[in-house]
């Protein structure tokens, strides 16, 4: 879980840098930069998009107040597939060019990895 926040953490300083900086109360990366970096040629920026993914992922199941319940991976989910999903949800439920990508990354596993009803 710590190497997962550390990689996260970097994934987030590099995607920042790399896409420059935004006003205060903007999102450090926006969605389309995420987006350019999942599809990037260069496999460190894809890299630094799985990363951000895994720490949205973990940061919803961890929760402050325990799992999020809306939120259920498989238990097989491999992290790649994961991100093919998470990268074909975001390029068809578009936006405005600056949702950060935190909110529509968080959308989008909730939409793909709903839990069952109970």
């Amino acid at each position: 879980m710590k190497a997962t926040c550390a990689a996260a953490a970097a994934a987030l300083a590099a995607l920042a840098s790399a896409y420059g900086s935004h006003p205060a109360d903007a999102a450090f990366i926006s969605r389309d930069a995420l987006l350019r970096a999942c599809s990037a040629p260069n496999s460190a920026q894809r890299a630094d998009c799985e990363a951000y993914i895994a720490g949205v992922a973990d940061t919803l199941l961890a929760g402050k107040d325990g799992p999020d319940r809306t939120l259920c991976l498989p238990a097989h989910a491999r992290l790649r597939a994961v991100r093919d999903a998470v990268v074909g949800y975001l390029e068809t439920h578009r936006g405005g060019p600056e949702v950060s990508a935190a909110s529509a990354v968080t959308s989008a596993l909730r939409g793909l990895y709903p839990c069952p009803a109970r």
